[in-house]
């Protein structure tokens, strides 16, 4: 842990960050939680989890929302963030019976899962292929948040996936450190983060969705 403080520290003096940037995501979950008082348990216990780590959040949420690439691509800090997502996970668990407890669980255990395979062997294929440059696949996806809560446009959503999917390969694919291998882990992880946001986003509007991830549904684990 150590290490992994003196990494993101480092990257956070390097950008001139003069005051620790406060995690918003915390501060939104934690009013969310704060909505139940029955979750007052399950609250106090994520406080536990995350309170080693706040520092940490703050300066990857910033860095992420500003889109820096030389927080994008290190791949030693990227690393240690997911070790910190992982390290959240196990302390907080899955016995959670609130929602915001359950959705929590299941976006750190999709988070982690998307994080090992960008950051793993296919890193390279990821940093060469500059895809985080290319936005012009998120435009495919410009419906608002309410797009995908019906019922009746689930096949619609599942449409949109693809087409994400199948934007994010084509830019991928004429880079030249992109093996097959590679390709494959990519695809994985943007796979499941279309998936996980898609269904938190349905969960989270009351419809009934299961949230329970499970990687060995995704090939090459």
């Amino acid at each position: 842990m150590v290490r992994a403080l003196l990494l993101i520290v480092r990257f956070a003096t390097s950008h001139s960050f003069i005051v620790w940037p406060e995690s918003q995501l915390l501060k939104s979950l934690r009013e969310e939680f704060g909505q139940f008082p029955a979750c007052s348990t399950e609250l106090n216990k994520f406080n536990e989890c995350v309170k080693p780590h706040e520092i940490s959040i703050g300066i990857f949420e910033k860095g992420m929302s500003e889109r820096n690439l030389e927080l994008i691509y290190n791949q030693e800090l990227m690393e240690e963030f997911s070790k910190i997502a992982k390290n959240i996970s196990t302390c907080f668990g899955h016995d959670g019976q609130c929602k915001i407890s359950r959705a929590v669980a299941f976006a750190l255990d999709t988070a982690h899962f998307v994080k090992s395979k960008i950051y793993g062997d296919a890193f390279s294929c990821f940093r060469d292929s500059n895809i985080i440059l290319m936005e012009n696949c998120l435009e495919i996806d410009q419906h608002p948040p309410s797009f995908y809560t019906s019922d009746n446009d689930s096949i619609r959503s599942q449409k949109k996936e693809k087409a994400l999917l199948k934007c994010a390969s084509r830019k991928l694919y004429p880079t030249p450190s992109c093996s097959i291998e590679k390709l494959v882990h990519l695809y994985q992880a943007f796979q499941v983060g279309v998936e996980s946001a898609f269904l938190l986003e349905q969960f989270m509007n009351g419809h009934p969705v299961v949230l329970e991830f499970d990687a060995s549904k995704y090939c090459n684990n």
